[in-house]
């Protein structure tokens, strides 16, 4: 019974809320939710800390240690026997944090892909690039019950802009260091192979065609994919050449934009244009892991948006500027992502400044989403930010069972693993049954000849001038099975002249010849 007190006194002060603790929860449920048709538009939520907050950890290890030290006062008679005393540690509101990494880290097997960063604990020198490639570690890992999110245009950005090019005097160099080091990362696999050698013409021959099919094929390929004109290859490269940032255009060839964004060539560029890029093409890959094809059933597996949990983003900070680049992306380029952003601080931010109720978090969404057409098109500053803050001088009672971790939803059952695999064997089976009414093993059709047969009423009705079809094999049609043969045989070779063509039932009477 002392240990339940305690336990008890535990959960109460883990699971308290802020009043509209609940509702917000409940609201970011049906955000992650995906719709079976089409998309919905994400807000980028700032979420003010309330000043009572209390990391729900500290609490239970305090409780634990208390309760340690009230046992051991009670083994040494020091205080009498009864009930072990619960000292109350905190009595706050749980972290908005924590209870944000409870709600989406605890789910069962299948869980919604999320990021953490906290921008408190980065080092001075932390930026845009090395935010966007934690988060890019976090969401790529295969840890969420689901296949995952795999990221094809933002890692290219970001290798560019670790790549050193030296400063020449013929810029051809420079230019050929960098497609050299573009083509091993696509992956060409005979680097520094030996020119072909052989001692016969027929082994000379094989080792050149392997040769030309081993270095020259990929560097043909690499070259028609960079070059932006092929339409089935190179899609990559192309997308970076139509987007808008950095001017592409001006670099006429997509060798020539890579080369402006490695190191020490982009230091003429906006550091804002490069960090806005980064964040392009990062949006741009989760737009194409959540695109939907009928031809891919796989792309309907997902069933819940990805989110980002940033903490500690203060005005004026690098978690700021973060939620303003992806406000300003989505506003430039005018496409929708599926991403779902949190960030938590301890102030509003500056550009608006008036946050809305906790507990109003469905009026806030509902008024964001009405605003949002208007405030997009007028490209401001705060057209995808709803702020909300819970009132400090409330707070919600706890919730039964604790804080309830989101499930992504199942996906159909039409796009489930097992379906091509069960499908197949069907099609399979109805073949078989379609063909097993249709022919027999001594009555079937000749791919090389001319025969036309087909099983009807038990009978191998058809025409055959070859022997690949003799009719009549029941006991007593010897003689019968041989004229056929005699005929056949005296056919000219591949139909030349005239043929003698066997029409047959099964029945000797009906079997004729012409």
């Amino acid at each position: 019974m002392r240990e339940t007190s305690g336990q008890q006194s535990v959960q109460a002060a883990r699971e308290r809320l802020s009043a509209g603790g609940a509702e917000f929860l409940g609201l970011l449920t049906r955000l992650l939710r995906r719709p079976r048709r089409g998309d919905r538009r994400l807000p980028l939520i700032w979420l003010v800390r309330a000043t009572d907050t209390v990391d729900t950890d500290t609490v239970a290890t305090d409780t634990v240690a208390t309760r340690a030290v009230a046992a051991g006062a009670l083994a040494t008679g020091s205080v009498a026997a009864g009930p072990v005393p619960t000292v109350t540690v905190a009595t706050g509101t749980v972290d908005p944090m924590v209870m944000l990494r409870r709600f989406l880290g605890q789910g069962p097997r299948r869980r919604v892909p999320h990021a953490t960063l906290d921008f408190a604990a980065q080092p001075s020198n932390f930026d845009i690039p090395m935010a966007l490639r934690d988060l890019h570690r976090q969401l790529s890992l295969e840890a969420f019950g689901m296949a995952r999110l795999r990221f094809q245009h933002y890692p290219l950005a970001d290798w560019l802009m670790h790549q050193g090019l030296s400063y020449g005097i013929d810029a051809d160099d420079s230019r050929s260091t960098l497609v050299g080091r573009l083509r091993d990362r696509r992956g060409r696999g005979a680097a520094g192979e030996a020119a072909p050698t052989g001692s016969d013409a027929v082994s000379l021959v094989t080792q050149v065609l392997l040769w030309l099919v081993r270095r020259v094929v990929p560097g043909a390929v690499f070259r028609m994919a960079v070059s932006g004109r092929v339409p089935v290859v190179g899609r990559q490269y192309r997308w970076f050449m139509r987007q808008q940032y950095l001017a592409p255009r001006q670099s006429v060839t997509f060798l020539g934009f890579a080369e402006r964004l490695t190191a020490g060539w982009r230091d003429g560029e906006q550091p804002d244009q490069v960090n806005k890029l980064l964040l392009h093409a990062f949006l741009e890959d989760l737009r194409q892991a959540y695109r939907r094809r009928l031809w891919r059933p796989a792309d309907w597996r997902r069933t819940a948006y990805p989110m980002l949990l940033l903490d500690n983003v203060e005005p004026g900070t690098v978690g700021h500027v973060l939620v303003r680049l992806l406000n300003d992306v989505r506003n430039e380029t005018g496409r929708n992502d599926p991403l779902l952003v949190v960030a938590v601080a301890g102030q509003p931010p500056p550009e608006l400044p008036e946050p809305h109720p906790l507990t109003d978090a469905d009026e806030a969404f509902t008024e964001w989403s009405e605003a949002l057409p208007e405030m997009r098109r007028l490209r401001r500053a705060a057209a995808w930010l709803m702020v909300l803050r819970p009132d400090p001088a409330e707070s919600g009672p706890p919730p039964r069972g604790g804080v309830r971790a989101f499930a992504a939803p199942a996906p159909p059952w039409w796009s489930r693993r097992f379906l091509p695999a069960a499908l197949c064997l069907v099609l399979v089976a109805a073949g078989g049954l379609w063909a097993g009414t249709r022919w027999a093993p001594d009555c079937r059709p000749s791919l090389t000849d001319r025969v036309a047969v087909r099983v009807i009423e038990g009978e191998c009705v058809g025409y055959s001038d070859s022997a690949a079809q003799v009719f009549n094999d029941d006991p007593g049609q010897g003689r019968l099975r041989a004229v056929q043969q005699r005929i056949f045989a005296q056919n000219p070779p591949s139909g030349c002249g005239r043929t003698a063509t066997i029409a047959s039932r099964t029945s000797p009477w009906s079997t004729w010849a012409r």
